[in-house]
């Protein structure tokens, strides 16, 4: 029962137009007392959180409101994003660009591509914490760019894994806990879902993790919503093969077992 009051207070929030009231925090908020806000209630509100515990309505308005959390966060992540939404709330009017300033606009998207292509390399070196750090540099630029969020996510997953990092990258990493670290990639990860629900690398990393974790039928379900956003994606059929192979292997071996007790 409370479970479900507190999924309708929430719910309620909704119809509500304001993004700070939505959020949970001051008139004036800081860049950090956002971020902190978003992955309380990310965590707080996180579809599988509900999985088995609360009824179709009640994981239906979960969905939602987490649907709506990740929206938020995506308008006010950045404290240029902030200035600009209190203006509106006040009911200012945005000033025109100027052509300099449109200039200077295009300039920093080809550096945030260019963090975002060195922060590949990265993944491919295994080097997550210089990853990390390039794909929030890209993304300081360009905010809402769902691959830059999608691969911000899976380097900030695996940098618990990383081997052998130097003083460079034990200082670049972030300072919270490598548990917290890691809800973070996660919430990284389905935010970027949120931003494009087509963003099949999302899925593909989503996939990894939660099989990493033995959640074997969550992760087959998302290779499933990788291959509904690309047909031809490679990872997404190779994995799905394994799993379906080492659930052939367990079948296999389970006749096995009972057959041999059968037969004495």
């Amino acid at each position: 029962m409370k479970l479900r009051k507190r999924v309708l207070h929430a719910y309620e929030k909704l119809s509500s137009d304001d993004l700070f009231d939505l959020l949970g925090v001051s008139d004036n908020p800081t860049e950090h007392d956002v971020r902190i806000a978003y992955h309380r209630l990310a965590k707080d509100f996180h579809p599988d959180r509900f999985f088995g515990r609360a009824s179709a309505e009640v994981k239906a308005k979960v969905e939602e409101i987490f649907r709506a959390i990740n929206e938020a966060y995506d308008r006010l992540n950045t404290q240029e994003k902030i200035i600009a939404y209190k203006k509106k709330r006040a009911g200012e009017k945005p000033e025109d660009e100027t052509p300099d300033e449109r200039i200077q606009g295009v300039k920093r998207v080809i550096l945030a591509e260019q963090r975002y292509q060195q922060g590949l390399q990265f993944i491919k070196d295994k080097r997550f914490t210089r990853a990390a750090h390039a794909f929030k540099e890209a993304l300081d630029v360009v905010p809402n760019e769902p691959e830059y969020i999608s691969y911000y996510g899976w380097a900030l997953y695996n940098i618990p894994f990383e081997k052998d990092a130097d003083e460079e990258e034990l200082a670049l990493r972030p300072k919270e806990s490598m548990a917290d670290i890691q809800f973070e990639a996660r919430e990284s990860i389905n935010r970027a879902i949120s931003v494009n629900p087509k963003t099949e690398k999302a899925y593909v990393f989503l996939g990894r993790i939660y099989k990493q974790q033995g959640m074997i039928e969550f992760a087959e379900k998302q290779y499933e919503k990788a291959l509904i956003c690309n047909p031809n994606s490679i990872e997404a059929l190779r994995e799905l093969r394994l799993i379906k192979l080492q659930e052939q292997q367990t079948q296999q071996k389970k006749k096995s077992f009972f057959d041999k007790l059968l037969k004495r």
